[in-house]
């Protein structure tokens, strides 16, 4: 008859304490990198919609606006009928000149057919961490800063 082969129950607790451990090290840092994640995916995704709006405006040859309220974490771009929303664990600010305001907690950034704009700063918070969108009022570049 041979030998058995196998593990013993020893063993396999062994492997079971160091996976527990590893589980626990790794878990509180999980957490972080989600809302890194999230922060990043908004930021690209409102990105896009400022710079959509730009070709909106350059291509049907008239303004064309972005629009963002801050306290509802919403925004449209150009001519969508679409509004779409940001994660509730983040927090929206803008900036923008006086007369870019639509009431309340809401703005707007216009873009020009010439690919100028109003200009303005988007900053997306999340904890720990800034994301800002930067509309060049000249040129209509947008541009992230923050990580």
């Amino acid at each position: 008859m041979g030998k058995m082969r196998g593990f013993t129950l020893l063993e396999i607790m062994v492997v079971l304490a160091v996976m527990a451990i590893a589980l626990a090290l790794v878990a509180p840092n999980l957490g972080g990198m989600l809302q890194r994640l999230e922060l990043a995916s908004a930021t690209r995704e409102v990105a896009s919609a400022l710079r959509y709006t730009r070709s909106r405006a350059i291509g049907a040859g008239r303004p064309a606006d972005f629009w963002l309220d801050v306290k509802g974490r919403k925004y449209r771009a150009g001519d969508e009928r679409k509004i779409r929303h940001l994660p509730d664990s983040l927090r929206v600010h803008l900036k923008t000149a006086d007369v870019q305001t639509a009431g309340g907690s809401a703005g707007y950034i216009r873009f020009f057919p010439d690919g100028s704009s109003t200009g303005g700063q988007v900053r997306i918070d999340s904890d720990g961490a800034t994301r800002r969108l930067e509309v060049n009022w000249l040129t209509g570049a947008v541009r992230i800063s923050g990580g």
